[in-house]
């Protein structure tokens, strides 16, 4: 999969993939239940030596207003 193909859509990606993406900003979205599966991506060796998060350029946002498509939603976004 090409990066660009990667940056369009929601399609998953293998985390020695990540690397391809050469993000300047990573967001990761999170849920209730994602405590446990962004443990074990935090703390891979390959995680760890992208870019993005080796400059701090990592944020966590909550699946609840980035992935809904609701006014509120939108608003808190956009905040």
């Amino acid at each position: 999969m090409t990066p660009q193909k990667m940056a369009t859509d929601w399609s998953s990606i293998s985390l020695e993939d990540l690397p391809k993406l050469d993000a300047d900003y990573i967001f990761m979205v999170s849920g209730n239940d994602s405590a446990a599966e962004e443990g074990t991506l935090t703390s891979n060796p390959v995680w760890k030596g992208l870019p993005a998060v080796k400059q701090g350029r990592v944020y966590t946002v909550n699946y609840g207003h980035w992935i809904n498509l609701g006014v509120i939603a939108k608003g808190r976004v956009d905040t």
